[in-house]
């Protein structure tokens, strides 16, 4: 696998997008990548994955290779300590506030002014 990979490089699952590569880990002795540093979409979270379930596109991206599921992939990173439990992020944020009325929100309705003096149709 190359090492020289750049960031911003999109990462993709079964040719969906999941995300860019933000970083790249290297074996210090032999300079091979040992894991992609992984940002999915505008997320504040990065995701660590193995160079082994990572390949190349063909396109000048890559792909989760064959094989891998992404909730084991997850699953790993929950029992390695390095993601919360489920539940232990969530909180109750409280009721929102309610939406506008229609008129509120997009003005007075488009059509004929209430001075309209024409005939009645329909």
């Amino acid at each position: 696998m190359q090492t020289e990979i750049p960031i911003g490089t999109p990462i993709t699952y079964h040719d969906e997008p999941i995300g860019s590569i933000e970083g790249v880990e290297h074996d210090r002795r032999s300079g091979q990548v040992q894991a992609f540093i992984v940002r999915s979409g505008r997320s504040p979270s990065l995701l660590r994955i193995g160079a082994t379930a990572v390949e190349p596109d063909g396109g000048g991206g890559y792909r989760l290779a064959p094989g891998v599921e992404l909730d084991t992939l997850e699953r790993e990173a929950i029992d390695s300590g390095r993601l919360p439990p489920e539940g232990a992020h969530l909180d109750d944020a409280g009721p929102t506030e309610p939406a506008p009325n229609p008129q509120e929100a997009l003005g007075p309705e488009s059509g004929l002014p209430t001075s309209y003096d024409g005939p009645a149709t329909g």
